[in-house]
């Protein structure tokens, strides 16, 4: 049974009224208790404008659509007056035989509203239409404590993710083969247990996850950097197999402490962002942008601060502050995701993260787990997408440890070299700033296949000096320039997909997707590392140009048959 109110298409569909209009792709669900329509003749509306209304348990909804632009004829008039409706249509828009006689409220003057029940004034908040309850929880509050805590764990993960090579390197000064390994090391253990890590924080609740998550980070912080701590002190008076051994812990615990950032960032990036906003795609865009912006702005700056303690207080001083920071951060970090979840206006981010029931047994091991998150990985409809963003980290250009290396040795000096890092971190900051308008202009799926062709475009044009041979400095340049420029669209393009998985993948299934997700990019990172450890001259690498240029190029394609095909 369908018809019109007042420029609003309504439809009676499965016991609930579906109030929407014809021009835009989502409709406002409506309950009441009684007969299909009676309310809605008592509906607040502003005049030219929908109202702005939230649903209980939809979140706030700020459409300001035009109304439907009316017709003069029969089909499509205002059914305010008995004159001007068709003779069978009641003074609702619905055949006489399911309207009521319009209510009290109907009749009032035009200083208290038209015949359609319309009011001048807009919706509160918090409303009560007949059974209708309009409520609209406040994110500021949400958001704010998120940003902290993010801000509060990004700032001690960067710069121990900086010291911790730096301070290895100063064990053994002659050699770089300590940063190696635990790089190696690092990549590794998040390959193997990212997935089984994803797939066990979404049988538990979402703050023992994040608890048990920032726990083990800040005590594997604490493990490592004391052992550090111990070798700079006494290095000189350990035997050998006690260096080795003592070495090998730090550098196991420091690829332990990883692993629970890994689970830190799933509980606050990607459940928590989700629950909090209810999956609303505007909300959720601002929140993810907001979180990204706080990491990179943390990437820029934290190894600054970590480098200046290291030149002018030590290698021992800077290992304390770091280790000093991350366990002294720990309960004020927690206690912003406390508040957050035992704050009344958002009792229902716990509802939207309950776990999941145990698709094994309950003494099922590790590797149960691991072939159950890939399980659910690869039968996700986001999967092509997730792969597309995964084929990004089998790369050399980016400024990391192949790329800067090279640069520096075609005359490029370390400075410039800074100031291009800088740059770059600056496009990817502004890619979080453009993310919101071009999502609400274009869509997500637009927005992400603009991101990753600008992303392939600029880095075709940075290697055109690599691959024909061009001068030293000519090369070099424009290689740095097109790295540079193509940050934004490989920011804007992760920021998409993150989105998509948030928004595509059950809420009882998103950490064991975002685990194996961090496992197979570590995955491909690895692969490049050995391939770059085969190809390590520096006159081959025009080599891993190609191969960069050709895995973004079927990261875009992936991307977009997803688009058109799902």
């Amino acid at each position: 049974m369908d018809g019109w109110f007042d420029g609003w298409m309504v439809r009676w569909m499965d016991g609930q009224a579906i109030v929407s209009d014809p021009r835009i792709p989502f409709r406002f669900p409506v309950r009441s208790e009684g007969a299909p329509f009676p309310f809605l003749s008592r509906v607040p509306f502003q005049k030219g404008l929908a109202s702005p209304i939230a649903f209980r348990g939809v979140g706030k909804a700020k459409a300001k659509l035009r109304r439907r632009p009316r017709r003069r004829n029969a089909s499509n008039r205002r059914f305010g007056t008995k004159e001007m409706r068709p003779r069978n249509v009641g003074y609702d828009g619905f055949p006489r035989d399911m309207a009521e006689e319009p209510p009290e409220a109907s009749t009032r003057t035009s200083e208290e509203g038209d015949a359609c029940g319309r009011l001048e004034e807009p919706l509160l908040d918090r409303t009560e239409v007949g059974e209708v309850h309009v409520e609209t929880p406040n994110l500021k509050q949400g958001f704010a404590m998120l940003y902290v805590a993010r801000f509060l764990s990004a700032w001690g993960e960067r710069m121990w993710e900086f010291g911790i090579a730096l301070l290895l390197y100063q064990l053994r000064p002659q050699t770089l083969l300590l940063p190696s390994v635990f790089g190696l090391v690092d990549s590794a253990t998040i390959s193997v247990f990212g997935s089984v890590v994803g797939s066990w924080m979404d049988k538990v609740s979402v703050w023992n996850c994040f608890l048990s998550s920032v726990a083990f980070q800040n005590a594997m912080v604490l493990l490592s950097g004391g052992l550090i701590f111990i070798l700079l002190q006494m290095s000189h008076n350990l035997s050998h197999l006690m260096f080795v051994l003592l070495t090998s812990l730090a550098i196991l615990c420091g690829a332990g402490s990883s692993l629970g950032s890994v689970g830190s960032k799933i509980c606050l990036e990607k459940k928590l962002a989700r629950a909090l906003t209810r999956s609303d795609s505007r909300a959720l865009t601002k929140l993810n942008a907001g979180l990204r912006r706080i990491d990179l702005s943390c990437k820029i700056i934290a190894p600054g601060v970590a480098g200046l303690l290291l030149t002018h207080g030590g290698p021992k001083i800077c290992v304390l502050f770091i280790v000093t920071w991350n366990v002294a951060m720990w309960f004020p970090e927690i206690l912003c995701i406390h508040c957050l979840l035992k704050k009344e206006e958002y009792s229902y981010v716990v509802d939207e993260c309950k776990p999941r029931a145990h698709h094994t047994h309950s003494n099922s091991g590790h590797f149960e787990n691991y072939m159950e998150a890939w399980k659910i990985y690869f039968s996700q409809d986001i999967c092509k997408a997730a792969l597309s963003l995964a084929l990004l980290f089998y790369t050399v250009l980016s400024f990391g440890s192949v790329m800067v290396p090279y640069l520096y040795s075609r005359g490029m000096t370390e400075a410039t070299l800074g100031l291009y890092r800088g740059v770059g971190a600056a496009f990817g900051i502004l890619a979080t700033l453009s993310l919101s308008p071009m999502t609400h202009k274009l869509g997500l799926f637009w927005t992400g296949t603009i991101g990753v062709y600008m992303q392939l475009v600029c880095l075709l044009i940075g290697v055109v000096g690599v691959l024909l041979g061009m001068g030293a400095v000519v090369s070099t340049h424009l290689l740095v320039v097109g790295v540079v420029l193509s940050r934004w669209g490989l920011w804007t393009f992760d920021m998409v997909v993150t989105q998509l998985i948030q928004e595509k993948v059950e809420k009882e299934n998103l950490s064991a997707v975002s685990g194996a997700q961090n496992s197979l990019q570590n995955v491909l990172q690895l692969c490049f590392y050995l391939t770059s450890s085969v190809l390590s001259h520096p006159s081959q690498f025009w080599i891993l140009c190609l191969l960069s240029i050709i895995a973004v190029f079927v990261s875009a394609v992936l991307f977009s048959i997803y688009c058109v095909c799902g």
